[in-house]
């Protein structure tokens, strides 16, 4: 049984869902475990199957019900079944097992704010905090839900409250460094980011925002090394194989391997409207227009508010011909008010428009 159970584990792994169920169910007929049961609820939650792994997950709570993680199990099963009050039960009975577990109460609070109850989020949470005062877990938990409720001040609190309780928590620091920059305290935004890049050097998240915020800084060569970093750790990132990409286009880089880039990054997250509008940019730039226009469009369709993507767009359409929406597209980016890159070239193409 012990070799199936391992195959099992295997096609999970691989993401072959119907084969690691064939040999889970065998090893749970011909013996009841816990960690079998938990997979095959891992598998038909893979396999979109929420009602069956929620039978699964029910097979955990017999063979150990005071084991909170079956409880908790069954609820995720019953939320991905939309029924979220018999959810709720199963979360409050993990809750009521093991008060510092602090999974279902994340889930509880989502449930909340799902339910546009933010007030009720944050009560369930304090509540829950009140009985595991020391946990920098449930300190990082309610510092996210006062950063949901548009709390900065408090959302500040508790995560500096969680990483002083438990300062090997990487979480808090990247939610501090993204906190501090949406405020524009970037150096500050930077020393939290660096302390959680101490703890791990390829926490992605870290290693994106740097990038990101050195490259607001105008700091290029920074900005390029921390998208390096990421790819490092994980080569077919989109979002910073797409910033890799515009720097190197944008800042006298090696032109070849950033369309590389923006193309990976495309193929990657073909959904993201950044990633269609770096590709599009550089393709214009090469002369490609039809296609660079539908790619402009494509993230001008998803990001309509962004004077950069329009200002792409009205060139794209002002070289195909198309004068009066280029016009139109041209006037919205300049018309912004916050400033962006090519804002001065967009001024001119449109003077020279008119």
């Amino acid at each position: 049984m012990d070799a199936r159970f391992l195959r099992g584990r295997v096609h999970l792994a691989r993401r072959e869902t119907t084969l690691a169920i064939q040999e889970l169910q065998t090893v749970l007929k011909a013996e009841p475990r816990l960690a079998p049961a938990r997979l095959l609820g891992t598998a038909y939650l893979g396999k979109r199957e929420p009602a069956k792994a929620t039978e699964a997950y029910r097979r955990l709570v017999a063979l150990a019900p005071r084991d909170p993680r079956g409880a908790y199990l069954v609820g995720l099963g019953l939320l991905a079944q939309g029924k979220r009050a018999e959810a709720r039960k199963e979360l409050e009975a993990a809750l009521a097992l093991a008060p510092g577990f602090v999974e279902p109460l994340a889930q509880l609070v989502s449930l909340s704010f799902a339910e546009s109850q933010p007030e009720t989020a944050l009560a369930r949470a304090q509540k829950q905090i009140a009985r595991v005062p020391d946990s920098g877990v449930h300190q990082y938990l309610l510092g996210r839900v006062h950063l949901a409720r548009r709390d900065p001040r408090a959302a500040e609190g508790g995560l500096l409250k969680a990483v002083e309780m438990e300062p090997r928590l990487v979480g808090p620091y990247v939610q501090l460094g993204n906190l501090y920059a949406v405020s524009g305290q970037y150096d500050q935004a930077l020393g939290r980011l660096e302390d959680a890049l101490k703890i791990n050097p390829r926490d992605l998240a870290a290693l994106m925002l740097s990038g990101v915020i050195h490259q607001r800084k105008g700091n290029v060569v920074r900005a390029q090394q921390s998208y390096e970093r990421a790819l490092a750790v994980n080569p077919r990132f989109a979002p910073a194989a797409n910033n890799l990409a515009w720097v190197l286009s944008e800042h006298g880089g090696d032109k070849e391997p950033a369309l590389q880039l923006a193309q990976m990054a495309k193929e990657v997250a073909p959904d993201d409207p950044e990633a269609s509008d770096t590709l599009g940019w550089m393709l214009f730039k090469r002369g490609v227009h039809h296609r660079a226009l539908a790619l402009i469009k494509e993230s001008a369709s998803k990001l309509p508010d962004n004077p950069q993507v329009q200002y792409h767009l009205g060139m794209a359409l002002a070289q195909v011909g198309d004068r009066d929406n280029a016009r139109r597209a041209l006037r919205q980016a300049v018309q912004a008010p916050a400033a962006f890159p090519g804002q001065d070239e967009a001024r001119r193409a449109l003077a020279q428009l008119n």
